[in-house]
């Protein structure tokens, strides 16, 4: 009787090990640079823009407060004597919605707020050409209703 030659080991089947790719997120500053252009600016970071005033809305409201019609009128004399230093330029910084809110309704009604007072400042006199519009949505402090009026040097 012959002897039976013994089997051959059977490989052992090991679980595949999951790989991962180590990658490091990329940096915000990336992001802004590749993606959305230049990072916008914080509140924090206002160099060559002076506060004129701030004009309020009633919530919901495209139309300013009854009180800031002569405010608007005030603040467009005083914009005109500080566009007289050359290059200078007006900034309307408009908000609207609740504090935070960046959705296109609320980006809507701050568009609707920072036209309002732009085509007001132009009926008091002030240059057409020389007024930048930003519509922020909700604003992130202070009265979520309201319209910022910068000079920027």
């Amino acid at each position: 009787m012959k002897a039976k030659a013994p089997a051959p080991p059977q490989p052992t089947q090991q679980k595949p090990q999951p790989q991962f790719a180590v990658t490091e997120p990329p940096t915000l500053e990336t992001v802004h640079h590749e993606k959305i252009g230049k990072p916008e600016k914080k509140s924090d970071d206002r160099k060559g823009l002076a506060k004129q005033g701030e004009v309020l809305f009633a919530g919901g409201s495209s139309d300013p407060q009854a009180a800031s019609y002569q405010q608007i009128k005030s603040l467009a004399s005083d914009l005109n004597g500080a566009l007289d230093s050359g290059s200078a330029r007006v900034e309307v910084e408009a908000y609207g919605g609740t504090l935070g809110d960046k959705s296109s309704d609320a980006r809507r009604l701050s568009l609707r707020r920072a036209l309002t007072v732009r085509q007001l400042l132009i009926d008091n006199g002030v240059p057409s050409d020389r007024i930048d519009v930003r519509a922020l949505g909700g604003a992130e402090q202070g009265m979520p209703d309201r319209v910022d009026v910068f000079v920027k040097a």
